[in-house]
C-alpha cells in the first residue's frame, strides 16, 4: 500500500482509498491531499486530491493534542485513535522525538508501527527485539520491495503481487527486480531445465523467491 501511495497518482490513491478500511490515519491523510513520496512536502500537481470527507477527530484527543492523545492510550483502540492524528511528516518528527525523550506506551508504537506510512527509523526506535520484529513481519509490515521480494512468502503470491509493480509502483518496482535478478542468473541462467523445475515447483512451493530459485536450480 505504501508503494502505492507513494506514487502520489489521483487515480491510484483513489483505488488506495477503498482499501484502508479502519487505518483512519491513512484515510485522513488522503483526504486532505498530503503526498506520501519520499522526500515531498507539498502535493505533485494541483487537482490531486481526492473528493472525499476527511473522518472526524474525536474531541477528547484534539483537546490532549496529538503527543498527549498517544501518552494517554491505555487500550488498543485509543492507540489507534491517537495514532490517526499523526499525518504529516513534521506529526512523524513529533512522533519521534516525544518516544525518544520518553518512551511511548505500547498500544500507540505498536499502532504507530502499523502505519505504512510510519517513517523506517521511527519505526526502528519503537523496537528492535526479535518478537517485536517477528510480530511486523506476521503483520505485512516489511522494509522494502527488496526485502518482499527475497525473503517472504510463498513466492508465488510475492512474484503475482509484484508483477503488478510497473503498474502500481514503478518507482519502487526496480529495488524487488534488482534483488531477484542475481539469484535468477546464479541457479536459472538460460538453462531451460531450470526454468522447467521452476515451473512445476512455483504452484505449490511454500517458500521464499530466494529458496525457490535455488531449489530449481539443485534440481536441473
Amino acid at each position: 500500500m505504501l508503494w502505492v501511495l507513494q506514487e502520489d497518482d489521483p487515480q491510484l490513491n483513489a483505488v488506495v482509498w477503498q482499501y484502508t478500511g479502519l487505518d483512519m490515519g491513512l484515510r485522513r491523510a488522503l483526504a486532505r491531499g498530503i503526498p506520501f513520496g519520499p522526500g515531498r512536502e507539498r502535493p505533485p500537481r494541483p487537482g490531486w486530491r481526492l473528493p472525499v470527507e476527511e473522518p472526524d477527530i474525536p474531541e477528547s484527543y484534539v483537546r490532549h493534542g496529538l503527543v498527549g492523545a498517544l501518552r494517554a492510550a491505555t487500550t488498543m483502540a485509543a492507540g489507534r485513535a491517537a495514532a490517526s492524528m499523526v499525518l504529516t511528516p513534521d506529526d512523524w518528527g513529533s512522533v519521534t522525538e516525544a518516544d525518544a525523550e520518553r518512551a511511548l506506551p505500547g498500544y500507540a508504537r505498536w499502532a504507530l508501527s502499523m502505519r505504512p506510512d510510519c517513517p523506517p527509523a521511527t519505526r526502528a526506535g519503537f523496537g528492535s527485539h526479535p518478537k517485536f520484529a517477528h510480530r511486523l513481519r506476521g503483520a505485512g509490515v516489511v522494509d522494502g520491495p527488496a526485502e518482499y521480494a527475497l525473503d517472504h512468502g510463498p513466492a508465488v503470491r510475492v512474484l503475482e503481487l509484484l508483477s503488478m509493480g510497473g503498474a502500481l509502483f514503478p518507482a519502487r518496482i526496480g529495488e524487488a527486480e534488482d534483488a531477484l535478478r542475481p539469484l535468477v542468473r546464479r541457479h536459472l541462467g538460460d538453462r531451460d531445465e531450470a526454468w522447467a523445475a521452476l515451473a512445476r515447483l512455483i504452484g505449490t512451493f511454500r517458500g521464499t523467491a530466494r529458496e525457490l530459485t535455488a531449489t530449481a536450480g539443485a534440481l536441473s
